[in-house]
C-alpha cells in the first residue's frame, strides 16, 4: 500500500491538516487493517478517522469517526484520500 504517498497527496489538497497511518490489529478473518487519521492544525480541532482493510485483493475503507466537521468535509477528505490510495 502507498499510505505515505496517499496521505501526502491528500495533505497537498488540504494543507491545514496533518495525516498519520498506523497498523491496527488484523481482523478476525486475518485481513490486514490500518487506521488513518487526518487532524486539522488550527484551533477548530477537526479530526477524521478511517479504517482501511485489504480484503480479497481489494481495498475496503470505512469512515469510523469525524469530529468538528460537516459530513461534506469528511466526505471530501475521504474521497481525495481514496483517489490516491492504490494497491502496489
Amino acid at each position: 500500500m502507498n499510505f505515505d504517498n496517499a496521505i501526502a497527496d491528500t495533505l497537498y489538497v488540504f494543507p491545514d491538516f496533518v495525516g498519520n497511518c498506523r497498523k491496527g490489529e488484523n481482523t478476525p478473518e486475518n485481513e490486514l487493517r490500518w487506521l488513518v487519521t487526518f487532524e486539522e492544525t488550527s484551533v477548530n480541532g477537526k479530526e477524521l478517522l478511517l479504517e482501511v482493510i485489504l480484503r480479497d485483493g481489494g481495498i475496503v475503507m470505512s469512515l469510523l469517526d469525524w469530529k468538528h466537521m460537516t459530513k461534506t468535509e469528511a466526505k471530501n477528505i475521504t474521497n481525495v484520500f481514496t483517489s490516491y490510495l492504490t494497491l502496489v
